[in-house]
């Protein structure tokens, strides 16, 4: 459309340009708005479709779960949480133990309380390590004590089906939100330390030291101003090989224990 328009002004006359110009200046205002509608309709697409992927993906994850439960042997050692659970490439960080990874990206702590009988109850652990919350902050409004409520009641849960399970609750990690060209704070969105914090601050009250126990990462990856340290993270939010390292070898010791 743009082409004809063109054409039409090359091959006036002078004199008839700016009749021209008025005449089909409703062009030039109809094509940037096409096409920021079809920009629109494609990214609308585009999330929708994301959407059913990752909903299919967490499913099929879960399906996968219940037929490959029956063949991991008992008083295994479960870890539970999000993609940075998932991402945790725990065979190679912990190569003397039989460690299960139990992570799915995006998930929260209603996500999990919905899969224990998967993730936990399929399987007779003899540790489970819980690290979930930091989703609750970007996909819903719910205060601090909400969300610790909710972590708190999973291990109420894995405790009353699997009573000889010893229960670990890992602090919600830190976020970086300064203006370091490696951060993308797109990633990061609503989540904040102070919230983090509060949830911890819970979590740590809430667990007894005996069947429930609280391990406290946060400290251990935050540099001087509160931060999760730029040198840990890939965007602020995930942890690279440093991280997974530095956290390895803090739960190490429970993992022996």
């Amino acid at each position: 459309m743009f082409i004809i328009f063109y054409y039409i002004i090359i091959n006036t006359k002078l004199e008839d340009k700016v009749l021209k110009i008025k005449k089909y200046r409703w062009i030039l205002i109809f094509i940037p708005v096409l096409g920021i509608a079809v920009l629109t309709a494609s990214m609308i697409s585009i999330k929708a479709y994301m959407r059913v992927f990752i909903q299919k993906r967490y499913e099929n994850r879960l399906e996968n779960w219940i037929l490959t439960n029956k063949f991991i042997p008992e008083k295994s050692i479960v870890f539970i949480g999000d993609s940075i659970t998932e991402d945790f490439m725990l065979d190679e960080y912990f190569p003397d133990f039989s460690v299960i990874n139990r992570g799915i990206f995006g998930d929260t702590t209603l996500g999990v309380l919905g899969r224990m009988n998967e993730s936990v109850y399929g399987l007779a652990p003899s540790k489970v390590f819980i690290l979930i919350g930091t989703n609750d902050l970007e996909k819903t409004n719910d205060s601090p004590e909400i969300i610790a409520g909710r972590i708190i009641k999973i291990t109420e849960k894995i405790r009353a089906e699997r009573k000889n399970t010893k229960i670990y609750i890992q602090s919600v990690y830190p976020v970086n939100k300064t203006n370091n060209k490696k951060i993308k704070k797109t990633e990061i969105g609503k989540r904040n330390n102070e919230k983090i914090s509060e949830i911890n601050k819970l979590l740590e009250k809430a667990a007894d030291g005996k069947t429930v126990i609280y391990i406290d990462i946060y400290r251990h990856l935050t540099d001087e101003e509160n931060n999760l340290d730029i040198k840990y993270t890939i965007e602020g939010l995930h942890l690279n090989a440093e991280g997974y390292k530095k956290v390895s070898q803090l739960l190490l010791p429970y993992l022996k224990d």
